[in-house]
């Protein structure tokens, strides 16, 4: 089952789509489109304006990863390829830097202290339930 927000970027996508040149919108091979079709959202209605910067409209995120996905296989030269392939890599780089501070198991254990508390050293004397006190006093009874 797709989520309806999946289909919904794909019914934004679709509407983005309709405003491309020709030249671009035949780079996108026809399985995709038809994918996108099969999965968007017919009770969901949007308008993209031309006139509106790209910026200002009202785009989901989903819509713009999707955008974003067909920019670098379809559209993108090789020089923007390999600034998008060095971008990803360096926010790959400061997510997992910042990841590594976050868990890093030099210092994870830095800020607590190991001090154990008296209370919950202190031993619980057990105690017989009343039950236990009547069967162990008939147990002595019978044996003499």
């Amino acid at each position: 089952m797709i989520d309806i927000e999946y289909s919904n970027a794909c019914t934004e996508l679709l509407e983005i789509l309709q405003y491309l040149n020709k030249e671009d919108y035949n780079k996108i091979p026809n399985e995709k489109i038809l994918s996108f079709m099969k999965n968007e959202n017919s009770n969901y209605h949007f308008h993209y304006n031309p006139k509106v910067p790209f910026e200002k409209q009202a785009i989901s995120e989903k819509t713009k990863y999707i955008l974003a996905n067909l920019f670098c296989e379809y559209w993108a030269n090789d020089k923007q390829k390999e600034m998008i392939k060095n971008n990803r890599l360096q926010d790959h780089k400061i997510e997992e830097t910042q990841k590594r501070e976050l868990y890093n198991p030099d210092t994870i254990f830095q800020n607590k202290e190991n001090k154990i508390n008296e209370k919950d050293l202190n031993l619980v004397p057990y105690q017989e339930s009343i039950i236990q006190k009547i069967m162990r006093k008939i147990k002595q009874f019978l044996k003499k």
